[in-house]
């Protein structure tokens, strides 16, 4: 039997930089120079466990920039991995069989390989093109991260609080970030974003106005950089809980921000959030459907099967009923995440926060649970009476607000919809033409074999979903 290595580790190339990038750390081999390399773990944040590694090796405390990407040589580009960093102390001594080299002195027959030369130029040209073509990119800059630490410490230092030095440094590119800094109180995270995640700066500014008491506490905001900072919440994270009854607690929370998100649609739609009503998922079927029928006719693999046309059709016609049933239904339209998941919850004794509004949306609230049901489900598998009781809670939340038989229908048409909904929004922000890449359109025939799925076991939920609803009453 085949073993298969659980923490497989992947190499990165790394361009250290100091001194606005005049200056390159660089590893001495004979003659000729190389770019130093770590490894870390696969499919991980690249900048936190970069961070990481250089602190564990090397004993530096380091700023992860972002990915370099050197020029193609003639056709070919690079076999390596890049990324620039920067030291939070430039006067640290190098590491044993390294040394600082002036950028003026390098060229390309300095290195062993052309490709560590052309990452090394890409950094080295940075501060010359930073007020030019990048200057959308705050974190393609030469001292950013002084600057971010500077008006941190400004912006929290009326709550008696002052940085002390520690930092975690989770995500790293030219227009994304998130950091999360120690203080002599309770930590703060940075949060800056980028294309296409945009819209999560303006709904986090409209979330801590309308619900505040359901997102961490914004400190301050910065909008030439889209970004953020605010405090830590207290409590853990549902995505590391065994008490079943976090979960009850993170629905209880969920449904009476729901609840109290219904008058605050309007101002949430100007602030970015995903429209997902029923008036716009309808109008995404056609397109939607068209799309899909073009994917599965590029499918390859012969398993599992691309649906047919008249799948297809049956799928479609599913999801028009579905949205037409569910428009006759008494449910506000309320605040929803396409991208609820444990990891986005924190669960303390007296409170619950959701966290990563990128993914906001107004529209039918059970879509939503149907998300954290989902992974429910993955968490803590083969414990149906959780499941139930979790759904139970729920409707019960929602009953009063809602009609109770509206409240059991909609259950029992969202896991169709939900899917629907995440992946139609998906597809038509993602690009105006159809998707190309592989991963995507597969990823995309997937859903839609889910939604078959979850289309032939609508009257199944809604006779187990009628039994709960009796015993609520």
């Amino acid at each position: 039997m085949e073993v298969i290595q659980q923490y497989e580790r992947e190499v990165w190339r790394i361009v250290l930089s100091r001194c606005n990038a005049s200056e390159f750390l660089l590893s001495v081999n004979d003659s000729h120079f190389a770019l130093p390399a770590v490894d870390i773990p696969c499919q991980c944040r690249v900048a936190e466990n970069l961070n990481a590694e250089i602190a564990l090796r090397w004993d530096w405390k380091v700023v992860s920039l972002f990915s370099v990407v050197p020029p193609p040589n003639g056709t070919a580009h690079s076999r390596f991995r890049y990324h620039a960093v920067e030291p939070v102390d430039s006067g640290d001594p190098p590491p044993c069989g390294m040394r600082w080299v002036s950028a003026s002195l390098l060229t390309n027959a300095s290195f062993a390989n052309a490709e560590d030369f052309a990452a090394v130029r890409e950094i080295a040209d940075r501060p010359t093109r930073a007020g030019q073509a990048r200057t959308n990119e705050p974190f393609g800059k030469p001292d950013w991260f002084a600057n971010l630490c500077d008006w941190t410490q400004e912006t929290i230092r009326p709550r008696g609080l002052h940085l002390t030095g520690g930092f975690t440094q989770l995500n790293a590119s030219r227009t994304f970030s998130l950091i999360r800094f120690e203080t002599n109180g309770p930590a703060v995270w940075f949060k800056a974003v980028g294309a296409p995640n945009l819209r999560e700066f303006p709904i986090t500014i409209v979330l801590s106005k309308a619900l505040a008491p359901y997102i961490p506490k914004l400190l301050g905001t910065r909008s030439d950089w889209s970004g953020w900072l605010t405090e830590e919440a207290e409590g853990a994270n549902l995505a590391n809980a065994t008490d079943f009854s976090l979960w009850m607690r993170a629905t209880r929370t969920l449904v009476e921000m729901q609840i109290h998100s219904i008058p605050e649609v309007s101002l949430l739609l100007d602030g970015g959030a995903h429209d997902v009503r029923i008036s716009t998922l309808t109008r995404l079927v056609d397109p939607f459907f068209q799309t899909i029928a073009e994917l599965m006719k590029q499918q390859t693999r012969t398993a599992p099967p691309a649906l047919s046309n008249r799948e297809l059709d049956n799928v479609r016609l599913a999801v028009e009923s579905a949205l037409d049933e569910l428009s006759s239904l008494a449910i506000p339209d309320a605040l929803g995440h396409l991208d609820l998941n444990p990891g986005n919850i924190i669960v303390s004794a007296d409170r619950c926060v959701f966290l990563d509004w990128a993914e906001a949306c107004v529209g039918n609230p059970f879509l939503t649970f149907e998300y954290l049901l989902e992974h429910l489900c993955r968490a803590r598998p083969n414990i149906p009476d959780e499941e139930a009781s979790l759904v139970k809670l729920y409707a019960h939340q929602w009953i009063g607000t809602a009609p109770q038989d509206d409240v059991t229908t909609s259950l029992a048409l969202s896991p169709l919809l939900a899917v629907f909904a995440y992946a139609a929004t998906v597809c038509t922000a993602s690009a105006k033409e159809p998707p190309h890449k592989p991963e995507l359109a597969a990823w995309l025939r997937s859903l839609t074999r889910r939604m078959k799925r979850e289309s032939e076991r609508i009257g199944t939920r809604t006779t187990s979903l009628t039994s709960v609803s009796e015993e609520i009453a």
